[in-house]
């Protein structure tokens, strides 16, 4: 289990060091590599009794972050024209962090802070790809350390299956939540209810914080493999390592059992069968979906997981009711404050407390906190992302064609699971798209090949 850490610090130092050399797409091979195993590297660390090492380990992402949004300011040579979605990116930066200078809310200056990163970091992040050197951003690179990172991912959670056994009963996940986040265990694994359905079928998390996580990261996985292996004729020509992707992609997103992330998969392969207007794929996407229907019907009718998808499409379990009970909570709070609660109020801080109002759903924890009019704008960037996606999903450069798709496919796959979750609290995804994002915008407005 020492791993985790291992691995995470030496992460960060590689990217420093490539950062000492002016390369600040160094950031990457931390996000990549040290993100994905963040939660079971400090929960690791706790469980040998480094204790005092948590708060250096968790500050390391965003000091990493801050010095190559540094570093890339430094290496501007003139000064930016910004483009609309930069304005609303810049103006929900500024008015969330109005929010923390204001007492509003219930909470203290350094809690606000610390709320005001968690919902706004995505920002700084977005900005550091948009005024990167583009050049310095090599996309075949980052998809082997995507892609080394998925296949690892799969076979611990294969492993994970086989044994029976959560991969986070090891890693002292349960004690540094009860000692970090003032959370309890709950569930029937001696973990919390997220690492098991309503029916008692095991999820696994993976090397990923949660099964949520390693669904929703399964997502962007597929989004690469699909963009890369796509040729300018539109045609889909997997290499082994491309196959291998796609099985590890699959294996992840099952055994994560994350119902909204299965139906973002879905909504990613029938998106990209008509972007790219493949009628053998579409044909087989018809038939596929229609034999998995039928064979549910049929022959797992008596089985758990037949109630479990039931039960989850009529909202009948405790899951599925809990997400309805909490948006009706939020809705309720951001008609009685259209302006927000203030920073705190919904998401990470007040779940910490206990005193959660409307979580799990992105949009609802971004209205309650700081209002209507700022989720309207963190609405509009998201649009206008994909938006930008779709025009250049024929972009004659191959780079600009490549992460055109990843964001486009990958954005809209990962609705479902923003109105389900916390999203941006899933530091790795997070982190990379919002980069990815900036980078595709740089790119429309200064085209560049590798």
């Amino acid at each position: 289990m020492f791993l985790f850490p291992l691995v995470y610090i030496i992460a960060f130092l590689k990217a420093l060091k490539e950062l000492g050399k002016r390369n600040a797409a160094g950031l990457l091979i931390f996000i990549c590599v040290g993100l994905p195993i963040y939660i079971n590297a400090l929960s690791v660390t706790n469980m040998y009794g480094f204790d005092w090492a948590i708060g250096v380990l968790q500050f390391f992402k965003e000091l990493i972050v801050l010095l190559s949004f540094g570093l890339v300011v430094w290496q501007l040579k003139k000064k930016p024209r910004f483009t609309s979605t930069d304005w609303m990116v810049a103006i929900f930066l500024a008015i969330s962090f109005l929010f923390a200078l204001l007492p509003i809310g219930s909470y203290d200056f350094m809690t606000r802070l610390l709320a005001f990163k968690s919902l706004s970091f995505f920002c700084i992040l977005y900005f550091t790809g948009r005024f990167i050197n583009a050049r310095q951003v090599l996309l075949a690179k980052l998809f082997k350390l995507i892609g080394v990172v998925s296949l690892l991912a799969a076979v611990v959670v294969l492993i994970e299956y086989l044994l029976n056994e959560h991969l986070h009963l090891h890693t002292g996940f349960t004690d540094f939540l009860v000692k970090y986040f003032d959370g309890e265990p709950s569930g029937n694994y001696g973990l919390i209810w997220t690492f098991e359905t309503e029916t008692g079928f095991k999820r696994f998390g993976s090397i990923f914080g949660s099964p949520l996580e390693l669904g929703a990261s399964m997502l962007l996985s597929l989004s690469f493999v699909l963009a890369f292996y796509t040729k300018a004729s539109n045609k889909l020509l997997l290499t082994k390592f491309g196959g291998l992707l796609m099985v590890a992609s699959f294996i992840g997103i099952l055994l994560a059992l994350s119902r909204a992330s299965l139906i973002g998969y879905l909504i990613i392969l029938i998106l990209y069968a008509f972007v790219t207007r493949s009628k053998l794929l579409i044909k087989l996407l018809y038939i596929s979906l229609s034999i998995l229907t039928l064979y549910f019907i049929y022959f797992i009718s008596q089985t758990d997981l037949y109630d479990f998808v039931i039960e989850s499409l009529t909202f009948n379990n405790a899951s599925s009711l809990g997400h309805v009970l909490e948006w009706v909570e939020g809705l309720d709070a951001m008609l009685a404050h259209p302006l927000g609660l203030g920073l705190g109020e919904s998401g990470r801080i007040s779940m910490g407390t206990q005193e959660n109002t409307g979580g799990e759903n992105q949009f609802i924890i971004t209205a309650v906190q700081v209002g209507i009019p700022l989720l309207l704008l963190y609405i509009a960037i998201h649009i206008n992302l994909i938006k930008t996606a779709y025009r250049n999903l024929s972009n004659e450069a191959g780079k600009v064609r490549r992460l055109a798709m990843i964001l486009f496919l990958f954005k809209l796959g990962i609705l479902l699971p923003m109105f389900t979750s916390n999203t941006e609290a899933f530091i790795y995804l997070s982190y990379i798209t919002w980069f990815l994002s900036g980078l595709l915008v740089n790119l429309t407005n200064r085209p560049e090949t590798e």
